[in-house]
């Protein structure tokens, strides 16, 4: 019988982009092992969106086992509510070093069950950052990897932020478990690996692997092909949902057709629909990864700081304007040399949005220029290369 295969740290949390990444490591592992089974382990700090995971094992997915979670961040409350505070003191590193032992520790005899596996897989995304998700993934990491070494990574972004919360010598003895050559999906993460004085490959993110089937894909056909979409997460602003107020206020005063929509309903939707009421603007909220390419393609305009709204945006052939409030987006920028982009929600402005307009030809032309440079950069493991 043949060992199955695992895929440790999918978010299924109901960001779309997410599940791209998932359809990708799917369709790839079950090529290199088609008579293994395939065991997904989801974040064990997130819920699980049952809509959305519906939706994509609908959508033509491959099949899996849903087999459970990787191991949770155990933070003490007091910690939770003195963290910041601790950060400025430097401490940190010490005790989120600590609790990711502790972490690892208590894990390790469930962890022996991952000996069974061929091969494990870790999804790519920007996970690794802050103590919930730093604690609990480079937690399971150290635990799992006792038991079997054949583990892989997919390209992944690495936040600057990571140093704040870890030593630069955790970060590679973490790192040190995960089969080499490691891939970064932006230069901004392999810069912060020369931080650690280690050399990576550099990449792209796994999704781009995509754009031949999106091609498929028809435009949505009950929507307004001249509307403005916008899809904004919270970046660095506190008060994120004022911003965004006062943006749509601006725009919509002189953009005429605006409509927003969220590739993650859980972190923004209630925001969103409580500023579509009070815009009188459509938000739209998309199941799955095709149907946002959908929405994509019958558009004038994508604003987003999203990475794989960006992503998916430019597959579609449509102008492009990133917002450049969180790494990934900014990595974005750089990596395609996209003419260009607002630093933060607030720089949104009418003009801005008509020389957007104006010049889209030349912002499709860079975004394809780099889109069909993808299809010659590593962008899954090298257990998975072909």
């Amino acid at each position: 019988m043949n060992k199955p295969v695992a895929i440790l740290f999918a978010n299924l949390k109901g960001n779309i982009g997410d599940f791209a990444i998932l359809e990708v490591i799917l369709r790839d592992v079950y090529n290199l092992y088609p008579k293994s089974e395939i065991h997904v382990f989801s974040h064990g700090f997130t819920t699980i969106d049952s809509i959305r995971l519906k939706a994509f094992r609908e959508s033509g997915a491959p099949d899996f086992d849903l087999a459970g979670t990787t191991y949770k961040a155990n933070v003490p409350l007091l910690l939770r509510k003195l963290h910041r505070r601790i950060l400025k003191t430097g401490l940190w590193p010490t005790i989120q070093g600590s609790l990711t032992l502790w972490e690892a520790a208590v894990s390790s005899n469930d962890a022996k069950r991952f000996s069974l596996y061929e091969a494990i897989f870790l999804a790519g995304g920007d996970q690794w950052n802050g103590f919930d998700s730093g604690i609990s993934m480079f937690g399971t990491l150290k635990s799992i990897s006792k038991y079997n070494r054949n583990i892989f990574a997919y390209p992944f972004s690495m936040n600057p932020e990571v140093f704040k919360f870890n030593f630069s010598w955790s970060l590679n003895s973490y790192f040190n478990k995960i089969s080499s050559p490691i891939i970064v999906r932006d230069s901004i993460s392999k810069d912060q690996f020369a931080r650690l004085g280690r050399s990576v490959t550099l990449g792209t993110d796994c999704v781009y692997s995509l754009q031949d089937i999106s091609q498929e894909i028809a435009p949505h056909p009950d929507r307004d092909s001249t509307r403005t979409l916008i899809s904004l997460a919270r970046g660095l602003e506190p008060n994120w949902s004022s911003i965004m107020a006062t943006t749509l206020m601006r725009l919509k005063s002189e953009m005429g057709s605006l409509e927003l929509l969220t590739t993650c309903g859980q972190e923004d939707l209630d925001v969103y629909e409580r500023l579509g009421a009070e815009f009188n603007i459509p938000v739209r909220a998309p199941l799955t990864w095709q149907e946002a390419v959908a929405e994509f393609k019958n558009s004038a305009l994508i604003v987003t700081n999203r990475l794989h709204a960006l992503i998916l945006g430019s597959f579609t052939d449509r102008p492009l304007l990133p917002v450049a409030d969180r790494k990934k987006a900014e990595a974005f920028c750089n990596d395609t040399g996209v003419p260009f982009h607002a630093e933060a929600i607030k720089d949104l402005t009418p003009t801005l949005l008509a020389r957007v307009k104006q010049d889209e030809a030349a912002i499709i032309m860079k975004v394809a220029t780099y889109r069909e440079k993808t299809r010659q950069m590593p962008l899954r493991p090298i257990a998975l290369q072909t």
